[in-house]
Order: structure tokens, then sequence, then C-alpha cells
């Protein structure tokens, strides 16, 4: 919300004076109320540390340091985070010599292991991580024993036999009743009653988990997740948007008198979609999950063509729009620090979608829909491009007022909404492998030639040319020094050869990124020294390796797969085109993405116990 001291000094005088403030007035005090609140959380994820840690783990993730960093200056990818960035040259060709650049990309390897990994499982083709029931009724369940006739009207009730029910009556009878005779009926007991309403119930919950399933395919879910788990295990966090108003079309054939007829159906229906983590900021106050916090913020960038075609759909306003290609794209600059392709295209203007909670008054002056007027707070989705409010529209789940952001870490960080990922696992020892790497390819360097020292007036170039080549003659000139010893004016030094101390060095290193990431080479498909030899040690190695993933699930659970479930399930409710018949009170198991886990590792047990079922003995 807006407090009065937030506002502008002109507008706050004519509030407190009581004087008519304009719409106008009212949505640019909106607009600087927010972009304070834009600069709040965006200097508090900056001084929390956390994208620097960032800007790190994607260098290491393409391959780049301080040592090699001239060698990508025309990737537009992987460029300086600021105008005040790192770059440094290369000590190559200079007086200190020859420098080996070398970047072993062992991050990665372990990034997109474990990324491949937990996607397999977590996103199989064949199922689904979540399933609805109904909520059982005490009532119902205390019935399902009663056989009490059911009376209507002071008259039994009855129901017509089921195929069973005729069956059994026509066995205890002398053959079956003559054609045209009246199918008997059955008395309708409580318990049949209540058993009817379950089975009503339980086919709701089915529809409504099947339009939820199929909302989730139609918006590529599974992409989009994949997405996300890259994230989370590149930077340490992955986030997605969902659900989401967004418009689908749908389109049939259909044969007519006159021919084949295609439809186009358009409809809003919630999506699903994959977020960049360095286009969020969410509330500093959140804590450990941005959906703590009150408010976020969503950055993307808008072309001026885009920008105008806004001015025709509804909610936008036209003359804020107009308003803002008159200032330019060039009003604010306020991503020095962020992203490394930032700065790739400053023709492109900067907008923001804001969810949050605005009060009423803030609501009805950017918003063309009435604010019912017993709220004081409302729960709103605005778009901002530099300052200036172009929309201002109600959030779908106007119920709970829930943001449609879900992050995800891939180890938690106590404190911070952003965990810690492989790549910052994997620090350390990548570090030291190129370190190790580049000492060996110097040291191989060194000594693959050697080092020559001669006394210059002793010797002399047959070619008068001091450059060393094969086969070269050279003029010895003795003198009283030197005496008839050559030795003494000419020699040929070699420096020793460490590789096989260096090479001790770099697998050290290899097995720190495994125990630091826990991701052993086995679970990538190869060998290597820690690899097992025997079936008890592989299977200990199978199960500590297990013990990550079995935590990861977990928390795609709690973190995205619960309250996305949720959030559509809500909008299931609140949603006029959803028939009635799939509505109700139910019960959702968001716990999938573990089960899936578990069943993931339950079929690399049996493929084990396989063979062991062949030897009589078992």
């Amino acid at each position: 919300m807006t407090n009065l001291s937030d506002l502008p000094p002109d507008v706050r005088a004519e509030i407190e004076g009581g004087g008519d403030v304009s719409s106008e007035s009212r949505l640019a005090a909106l607009g600087a109320a927010l972009a304070d609140k834009r600069t709040e959380a965006m200097n508090a994820r900056q001084q929390s540390g956390i994208e620097e840690t960032w800007r790190k783990c994607e260098e290491a993730y393409l391959g780049m340091d301080n040592a090699n960093r001239h060698e990508w200056s025309s990737a537009r990818w992987a460029k300086p985070t600021s105008l005040q960035g790192p770059l440094t040259s290369n000590l190559t060709n200079t007086q200190e010599g020859a420098r080996s650049t070398v970047f072993v990309r062992l991050t990665a390897r372990y990034v997109d292991a474990g990324a491949a990994k937990l996607g397999e499982i977590l996103l199989p083709i064949d199922d689904k991580a979540f399933s609805i029931k109904p909520t059982p009724i005490p009532e119902l369940v205390a019935k399902k024993d009663d056989m009490t006739q059911v009376m209507i009207n002071g008259q039994p009730a009855e129901r017509d036999a089921r195929p069973e029910e005729m069956q059994a009556m026509q066995q205890s009878q002398d053959g079956a009743p003559p054609a045209g005779a009246p199918v008997p009926g059955v008395p309708r007991t409580v318990k049949h009653l209540a058993k009817e309403q379950m089975e009503q119930a339980e086919d709701a919950a089915k529809k409504s988990e099947k339009r939820i399933y199929d909302w989730m395919v139609e918006s590529r879910y599974p992409m989009q997740m994949r997405k996300v788990i890259f994230d989370a295990a590149r930077i340490g966090v992955g986030v997605v948007k969902s659900p989401y108003p967004d418009e689908q079309k749908a389109q049939a054939l259909r044969k007519t008198p006159n021919g084949v007829e295609l439809s186009i159906v358009k409809k809003i229906q919630p999506s699903t979609t994959w977020v960049d983590p360095w286009n969020i900021y969410p509330d500093p106050a959140c804590g450990e999950n941005i959906q703590d916090g009150d408010y976020i913020f969503e950055c993307d960038m808008i072309s001026e063509r885009k920008l105008r075609k806004l001015k025709g759909l509804p909610g936008y306003l036209a003359d804020q729009i107009d308003k803002v290609i008159l200032e330019g794209p060039d009003k604010i600059n306020i991503r020095e620090g962020g992203k490394p392709e930032d700065g790739k295209n400053k023709h492109q203007y900067m907008i923001w979608y804001y969810h949050g909670t605005l009060t009423r008054e803030e609501m009805a002056c950017a918003c063309a829909h009435p604010v019912p007027e017993n709220q004081e707070q409302v729960y709103a989705l605005l778009t901002m491009v530099n300052d200036t409010v172009i929309r201002a529209t109600f959030n779908p789940l106007e119920s709970s007022g829930r943001h449609p952001y879900h992050a995800v870490p891939w180890q938690r960080r106590p404190g911070q909404w952003a965990g810690v990922g492989v790549a910052e696992q994997c620090d350390m020892p990548q570090r030291g492998v190129n370190a190790s790497v580049r000492s060996m390819f110097n040291n191989a360097g060194v000594s693959s030639g050697g080092q020559i020292v001669f006394n210059r007036g002793s010797v002399t170039p047959a070619d008068n040319s001091y450059v060393i080549t094969p086969n070269k003659l050279w003029y010895w000139n003795p003198d009283g020094s030197s005496g008839d010893d050559v030795n003494k004016v000419f020699a040929v030094f070699q420096f020793p050869n460490t590789t096989a101390q260096l090479m001790q060095i770099i697998e050290f290193n290899f097995r720190i990124a495994e125990e630091s990431t826990s991701i052993p080479l086995i679970s990538q498909g190869q060998s290597g020294p820690t690899t097992p030899e025997t079936y008890g040690a592989t299977q200990l190695q199978n199960n500590n390796a297990n013990q990550l993933l079995r935590n990861i699930g977990y928390q795609f659970d709690d973190y995205i797969t619960e309250p996305v479930v949720q959030m559509h399930y809500e909008w299931l409710l609140l949603d006029p085109s959803v028939p009635d018949d799939e509505k109700g009170d139910y019960e959702i198991n968001a716990h999938g993405s573990i089960a899936l886990v578990e069943r993931a590792i339950q079929d690399q047990t049996i493929l084990q116990l396989g063979a062991m079922v062949m030897n009589p003995a078992f």
C-alpha cells in the first residue's frame, strides 16, 4: 500500500487541502510509489550478494574466468555484468611470458548431469505428480453401513435394480418374469444413498483432476519445468509462473451440408511458463519463500511496436502508453549490476509486472472495473513501463491473492529464497582443476624444450643467427678461460616435467567435485577412481546419490507442485466456464515428485534383482 507520505509533494498538498486530485495525478503518484518499491526490492537483492553468486555460477558453467575473459569479448551472452565489470587481458606475448588460459568445464558436466537426472525422474511421460480425491464427509462415512430405508413424503423410496440384483432375483424365482412386466424395485437405503453421493464426488474429483492436468499439458508444463530444473542446478534457484491467465486457441473440424468447416475458439485459461530468476525481484521481507512477501516485481523487455499494440487490448490505458512512448526507452537505467546480457538492445522498453496489494483508492484510479466498496485492500496485477502505470487488473485468484511465482532452490540457503546450486557447490574443485591443468600445460611448455646457456664471445653461429634450429652449425672460438672444454661455454639445461604430480592434484579435485555435489561419476554413466568394484559398494554409492534426489523431490513438492496444483484448483472453483459438476470439496495429494523419485529408485533395484531370481537358491 502507498502511504500519504510516499506521494509527491504537490499531490499530497492537494489531498491534505481537500482539493480534487485528477486521475492523471493519482496515476503519477501510484507509479512513483511503485517505483520506490521496485528500487527497494532491487537494492535488497543486489546487497544480499546473490547476484554476484549467480554471475560466478553462470561464468563457471560457460567456462569463463578472469584468465580467459578476453576470449569472450565478442559473446553477447557473456559480457561483463556492468560498465565497471572485471574485464582483464591475458599475459600472452607479454614480457611475463605466455600462460595457459584453458578452462576445464567441470561445472557444466555436473550441472548437466544433475539437471538431466532430476528432469528424467520428476517429469515422466506416463505419469503426473498429483492426484485429487473427494474430502471424506463424516456423515456419509457414518452411514455407509446403515440399511434403513429412505422415506420420501412418508412413502418408502425405491430404486431400479442393478443387473446383478436382477440376476439374483431371477435365480431365486422360478424362471424369468414375463415379457413387458415392470422391473422390480429395490428399497433405497441410507447406505445406498450415501454410496451414490460418494461415487458422484469421486467422479467429480476425477473430472477436476483431468481438467487441471489438461491445463498443464496445453501450457507444456514439462518443457517449462525442465528449464526451471536447469536454472536450479546452475545458479541455485528456478522460477516458474503458474497459473496466470493466457489466451489459448483451439481448432476443430466439423462436417456441414456445405462441406468441412474449420472453427477456431479462443479462451482464457491458466497457463505455466518459465521465468528467468534474473528478472524476479521479490519483497525483501519474503525470507526463504517468495510467496511470503507482500509483492513481487517481474521485469521483461518490449519493443515499441508491441507496446503500441497494447493500446487496443482491454484494460490498457492508451494515454499512458502514449506518454511512455514520448519519454522513450532510456528514461531509466536500472540494470547495470544485473544479468550479463543486459544492454543488448537499447531500443527496447523495460516493462514491469507488479503482483501485490493496493488500496481501493489506488486501484480505482488505474482500473476500469469497479472496485467493491467493502474492500479496503485489493489483490492487484499492475503493468508498468518506465515509471508509468499502463494497466491494472484484479488478481484472478481473488479469494487468496497468492502470487503466481514459485521459486525452488536446489539446496536450501538459510534466510534466502535463492538456494545453493551445483555450480556453487563445485566452485572449489573447479578452481582447483583449472589451476592444476594450467600449471601442467605451462610446465609442459617449459619442459618440452631445453634452456641454452653459452658464452657469446666464444660461440658463433655459422649462419650468423642465434635462433635455435635443427642441425645448426656453431663455431667454437676457444679462449683462455674455457680451455679445451666446450661445455664451459655452451650447455643445455632441461627443466623437470611435473605432469604426474599435477595429475594427482587434478584427480583429487575431481573426487572433491563428486563429494561436493553428491553426483558420483557412476550416476553419470562413467567410471573413475571412485567407482566401486563390488555389488555392495555400488548399492551404498547409489543410496548416497539417491539421498540428494529424495531431498530435491521433497523441495519440488513443497515449493512448486503443491502450491501450483492448489492454485489451479482455486482457479477451477472461481472459473465460471468450468461446469459445476467438477467443483467440490477435494483433497489434493501433491506429493508426487518424491513418489516418482522412489519409483525410479525401485526400478533400479528391480533390475539388479533380476539377475538374482534366475538362481535357484533364491
